[in-house]
């Protein structure tokens, strides 16, 4: 599943930049979820604002990996970054969503995080 969105304003903070996604593993052994995430922040110019891209697994920020990516820049720009995200879960339901992390706060251009669910 791929879900893409367009400009929006987020605050200082984790912030979810995009819906929910439940994912259900029917395997006894358990499943891999690869999360693969693209986020461009920018449009501000307040200086030293660190960003990066984290995962949200059954409400849980910063699951798998949390990627420092840089510093926004302050001169009105946009920067680009991406990750991929690999989590183990049990056989179950289970909810994941990317997450954007921003120091100070600047307008997301946009974003794009695909989902992809692999039984081993």
């Amino acid at each position: 599943m791929s879900i893409e969105r367009h400009p929006a304003t987020d605050g200082s903070g984790f912030t979810a930049i995009d819906g929910p996604v439940t994912v259900n593993c029917g395997n006894a052994a358990g499943c891999t979820i690869v999360v693969t995430s693209f986020a461009e922040p920018g449009g501000q110019s307040s200086s030293g604002d660190a960003w990066g891209i984290c995962t949200n697994l059954d409400g849980v920020i910063g699951a798998g990996i949390c990627t420092f990516q840089g510093v926004v820049p302050s001169d009105g720009s946009y920067i680009s970054g991406s990750f991929t995200n690999v989590l183990s879960v049990a056989k179950g339901k289970h909810t994941v969503q990317a997450e954007l992390y921003l120091s100070v706060g600047a307008t997301l251009a946009q974003y794009s995080n695909t989902y992809s669910v692999y039984i081993p």
